[in-house]
């Protein structure tokens, strides 16, 4: 068993599944943010509860700036 291993933030593990749903759905960031809001459905596919707060539109704007920053740091690391 791996006792260093950091549990994954709450934000990352709900930013995957908003991120995978967005375009079957073709809404971005501030219309996500309401489907998430309106439907229960979604918040259990999200992996929040009851008692979460429902991420807002920036989330997957971050999110997204981040994978590219980690992508690209990647690709560049790799060309050397």
């Amino acid at each position: 068993m791996l006792k260093d291993k950091k549990p994954v933030p709450k934000s990352l593990a709900y930013s995957i599944p908003l991120e995978s749903i967005s375009p079957l759905l073709g809404q971005i960031d501030a219309g996500l943010e309401f489907q998430v809001n309106d439907r229960r459905s979604f918040e259990e596919f999200v992996g929040l509860t009851v008692m979460d707060t429902i991420p807002d539109a920036t989330t997957g704007t971050f999110f997204r700036e981040r994978l590219q920053k980690g992508v690209s740091r990647t690709a560049a690391g790799g060309l050397e």
